[in-house]
């Protein structure tokens, strides 16, 4: 897959390829909704970008630290 998937693409429809929100956006675009051209970074681009970048074990440890209550 490319590092960049067009909304009209099939493939944006599911989830687990692009994210919660970009599939959202290309299922809306699929059953005639009025969504404008647009493009979504796969998510495994994403994850192999943050690990490249050193930014997985910042996010990690960052998460690692919050406090939720």
């Amino acid at each position: 897959m490319s590092n960049v998937v067009w909304i009209d693409d099939e493939r944006a429809q599911q989830r687990e390829n692009v994210g919660g929100k970009g599939a959202n956006l290309a299922r809306m675009l699929a059953v005639g909704l009025p969504v404008p051209r647009a493009f979504v970074v796969p998510t495994d681009s994403y994850r192999e970008f943050i690990e490249t970048c050193g930014l997985a074990k910042i996010i990690d440890s960052t998460i690692g630290r919050l406090d939720y209550a």
